[in-house]
């Protein structure tokens, strides 16, 4: 059985390679990390868990914990943030469409977005949002 975690990624991931989810990435260029995408075809969109805080124990068998989410856009090509503004829009609009992640989160906000470049082979930019989202299991469990 999987953690909740992994259910709300499996969840998010398949919302996001959902063939026509997006009209700007190909649903075989999102990925669940990093290293993968950058081994594929770009433009591509990548979906990864993030940290865990310690969770809180608000009463006697509950533990109301938190997921930091990467959504990261990476792209190439001349003025890359402005190409890899169309697929950020699409791939927010289709995470926070659903803010309690198929009724498995409490809930889900938006956090950082940062913009960096790389150099491998070819210039890369990367556009990442980070989310929070919070939920709730039993206080001896992950599911």
């Amino acid at each position: 059985m999987a953690s909740r975690v992994e259910q709300m990624m499996g969840y998010l991931y398949a919302k996001l390679a959902a063939s026509g989810a997006m009209t700007t990435i190909a649903p075989s260029s999102v990925f669940r990390d990093l290293d993968s995408a950058l081994n594929g075809e770009l433009p591509a969109v990548v979906i990864e868990e993030g940290d865990e805080l310690v969770p809180e124990l608000p009463a006697l068998g509950i533990a109301n914990r938190q997921l930091t989410l990467r959504l990261m856009i990476l792209i190439k090509g001349t003025a890359p943030y402005s190409l890899a503004d169309v697929p950020l829009i699409e791939a927010y609009n289709l995470i926070m469409s659903d803010r309690t992640v198929n009724n498995m989160a409490i809930d889900l906000t938006e956090g950082e977005t940062r913009r960096t470049r790389g150099m491998l082979e070819k210039p890369v930019a990367m556009v990442s949002k980070e989310f929070v989202i919070q939920f709730r299991t039993d206080e001896t469990s992950l599911l």
